[in-house]
Parts: C-alpha cells; sequence; structure tokens
C-alpha cells in the first residue's frame, strides 16, 4: 500500500494562485475590450503620418498639437551630422528620418509650413511648430493617405535598443466620394502594444472619430453614421 506523497513548493501555492490569477485577468479583459473597451475606448492619440515619423527610432522625440489642433509640435534630440535651424534644413530633417519606412510620403513634407523653431541648448533639442495649408489637408490624395494610416500606433521595444517604430493596420480602410460628401470606411481592428507583445483591439467610434480629425490637422468634422464591424464615417 502506498502512502500519500506531499509535495512543499519553494513558494507555497503561491505560485498556482498568481498563474490562475494571470490567466483570468487575460480572460476578463479580452471580455472586457469587446464588450465595453469597443464602445468607450480612448485609444492612443494618434498624429499626422509624415510628421510623426520623428518619433521613428531610438530616442526621446516628442510630438503634439497646438492648443487649436492645427498644427503640431515637435521636441526633437538636435541631430549632430546636421542643423536644423531653418525650415528647409528641418523639411531635409524630417525626410531623413522617414528614409526606407513603408507608407509614408516624403513629398508631402515639402507642403508643410513651419512657423516657429527654438533650439534647448541645454537639453540639447529643437522645439519646432509645424503646420500645412487647407487646400492640401483637404485634398482627396492627402485624405486617402491619412485614412489608409487611422490605427497605426508607435511601439517601443521592451528589451535591448528600446527602438520604437509604427505597427501595420488591420483589415480595410477607404474613402468614397458621394453627392458631395466623403465616406470614410475603416475595419475597426486594431495592433497596439500590450503588457509583453503587441495586441488586438477593437477601436471604439470616439477613437476612430477623434482620430481621423487629429490625421487630418482637425481641419473636418468627422461624424458616425454606422458601427458595427465595420466603422463609417462622413465628411461634411
Amino acid at each position: 500500500m502506498y502512502g500519500n506523497t506531499i509535495l512543499i513548493l519553494p513558494f507555497g501555492i503561491f505560485p498556482i494562485i498568481f498563474i490562475i490569477g494571470w490567466l483570468l485577468f487575460f480572460s476578463a479583459e479580452e471580455g472586457l475590450q469587446k464588450s465595453i473597451g469597443s464602445k468607450i475606448r480612448s485609444g492612443i492619440t494618434e498624429y499626422p503620418l509624415e510628421a510623426s515619423m520623428c518619433l521613428y527610432g531610438a530616442n526621446e522625440n516628442k510630438i503634439a498639437f497646438t492648443d487649436d489642433g492645427k498644427s503640431v509640435v515637435l521636441t526633437v534630440e538636435s541631430p549632430s551630422h546636421m542643423s536644423i535651424d531653418s525650415p528647409a534644413e528641418i523639411k531635409e530633417f524630417l525626410k531623413e528620418q522617414m528614409r526606407h519606412q513603408d507608407s509614408v510620403n516624403p513629398d508631402w513634407v515639402d507642403d508643410y509650413t513651419v512657423t516657429d523653431i527654438s533650439e534647448n541648448k541645454e537639453a540639447r533639442t529643437h522645439r519646432i511648430v509645424i503646420s500645412i495649408p487647407d487646400e492640401i489637408v483637404l485634398s482627396d490624395q492627402y485624405i486617402d493617405h491619412e485614412i489608409k494610416n487611422v490605427g497605426r500606433v508607435f511601439k517601443r521595444n521592451n528589451a535591448g535598443n528600446s527602438i520604437r517604430w509604427l505597427l501595420y493596420p488591420q483589415g480595410e480602410r477607404k474613402t468614397v466620394r458621394k453627392d458631395g460628401r466623403l465616406f470614410v470606411y475603416i475595419d475597426r481592428l486594431q495592433i497596439a502594444p500590450g503588457i509583453l507583445d503587441e495586441k488586438q483591439k477593437i477601436m471604439s467610434e470616439k477613437q476612430i472619430t477623434r482620430n481621423i480629425k487629429n490625421r487630418l490637422w482637425n481641419r473636418v468634422d468627422v461624424k458616425c453614421i454606422s458601427l458595427d464591424k465595420k466603422f463609417i464615417a462622413a465628411k461634411y
């Protein structure tokens, strides 16, 4: 007759409780993000594509909107290999940041208007304010360009070189002009940074409408006219 064998774990039953709790957390998170998160999620703020490429790489560069939302403010590490003290030099710097990157169009940078440049020598950074003319951002070509990238956000490498890169869009994105209005069709799936790796999420109405406006330099009003597995918005 065999006796009972008792196994004593190094940390008691804590590891088992931790693993069960971890699995329950991810199961609950997935359920919440599909039921509640997909309706109210704010999501990550998106910016015009070419301007946001200053974030690419192993740097601490930052981007933000001005108070009126119609210009962006770039705070970038002052490069040692080139000067960025004039509008022409800044445009060349931005084009260099996006070289060999997918989906970007350096030609749009030529249409940027640099409205302010200031240098912080102590912090070794430049603060740059950039805008773009209405006739450019409201053109069908530019709108189509930005709509194709809605949902794309940056991820920072969690280990090693800390490089930041732009994640890819999920599903279909297209624009259709009809009866003087521009209709935008966007798949609501998004790949975004997670705790350990990238994670697929469902973008909310609030998130998509806000980021369409952001990508178009807050020059348009966006209204949701249908919301199911696909998101449909209209520009008037």
